[in-house]
């Protein structure tokens, strides 16, 4: 009888496959500014390569990051370079960790809109299973754990933003202790950060500093023509409308509306004024007037209704949005142009009492992003 032994020979070898490979992620985060995160985190820990796997060998827990150069921000400045440390402040105990702890990188992030750039500080470090340390230094370290990368933003760079969509593109090599100037992997880290400012809204008049401009109703009765019998007027006013958020906003409501006070025989849906100490229940002490106001979206003038909301959709088209400086709010921001102009049509002097008029024209505005 023929026996065949059949000998499995098992065999391990000390060597370190290094995984290492690109990676693509992409981001985002959304917040008002009255209530800024004090911490945003948007890579926890994430691993790449082999752990330690036996004397003699390379871990991978010793890679390090570095950035692709040391001083343009576009795509994150930092060290270009890795280099050894195992002293403080490279190096601290995942316990006694601050929340500001980290490397520095300086990323520049753009403005959707307006093409402003900002240049923020995001901060990175490492953990290997033993300690954590700053992302573009080695440290020796025999543990189960591969390297990961912490990323983050802290609240005082994040309250740098003002109302709109930022976007920045982070890009980071990795290097390895046994290799250090040659590039195991590429991560390419995209960032979106939405910005509401809804503390901002206003309603902005470009020709004034307050919110309560004082407007000329213009009435001229035109001496001397054989046409002064009788007066109207015409007064207009630039205004744009400031949703917090850039001008994001996708639909705009209005409501302009008089002071509500007596107003018999007027005409429907306009605005009136009074004289100033008299009786406002007499017509005499009351002079009646029209409000229209341009459709930033058609371009067409629109009558206004006292008291009647009008909406726009599709206010958030950059093409009919215009650059401004508004108060409170740093650097450019974008607005949609509604001016308005108040019409006071002709009447009779004799029917109205001599005196000084006032009035007030309150204007609502509420934007949404609904459809």
């Amino acid at each position: 009888m023929k026996m065949v032994l059949w000998v499995i020979f098992i065999v391990t070898l000390g060597m370190s496959f290094c995984q290492a490979a690109d990676l693509n992620r992409s981001y985002s985060l959304t917040f008002d500014r009255a209530g800024v995160p004090q911490d945003y985190v948007f890579m926890r820990y994430e691993t790449s390569g082999t752990p330690y796997n036996g004397f003699g060998t390379i871990p991978s827990n010793v890679n390090a990051w570095v950035c692709t150069s040391a001083t343009n921000s576009t795509n994150g400045a930092c060290e270009t370079s890795a280099s050894v440390s195992s002293n403080s402040p490279y190096m601290q105990s995942y316990q006694s960790r601050s929340m500001d702890y980290g490397q520095n990188i300086k990323l520049s992030f753009t403005d959707k809109s307006t093409n402003v750039s900002k240049e923020l500080i995001v901060k990175g470090f490492l953990g290997n299973g033993c300690v954590i340390h700053y992302m573009s230094y080695y440290t020796s370290c025999e543990s189960s754990s591969p390297a990961s990368l912490y990323l983050h933003i802290l609240g005082d760079q994040l309250k740098l933003l003002t109302g709109g969509e930022w976007k920045a593109t982070l890009m980071l090599y990795q290097r390895n202790s046994n290799s250090s100037s040659v590039n195991l992997g590429t991560w390419t880290i995209n960032l979106t950060i939405n910005v509401t400012d809804t503390g901002s809204q206003q309603i902005y008049f470009p020709r004034f500093n307050t919110a309560s401009p004082v407007v000329n109703l213009n009435l001229n009765n035109r001496p001397g023509t054989g046409n002064n019998l009788t007066a109207s007027g015409s007064a207009s006013l630039d205004m744009c409308l400031y949703d917090g958020s850039n001008s994001t906003s996708r639909q705009v409501s209005l409501i302009f509306s008089d002071e509500g006070s007596p107003a018999s025989n007027r005409p429907g849906g306009q605005f009136s004024v009074y004289r100033r100490g008299a009786d406002k229940s007499q017509e005499a002490n009351r002079l009646d007037y029209e409000v229209t106001v341009i459709n930033p979206v058609t371009g067409a003038s629109q009558t206004v209704s006292n008291g009647t909301e009008i909406v726009w959709q599709n206010t958030n088209q950059r093409n009919i949005q215009r650059q401004v400086a508004l108060p409170g709010v740093p650097g450019v921001s974008l607005c949609v142009p509604a001016p308005i102009t108040l019409i006071t049509p002709s009447f009779s002097l004799s029917n109205k009492n001599a005196g000084f008029y006032t009035g007030q024209l309150k204007i609502i505005y509420t934007p949404t992003t609904q459809q």
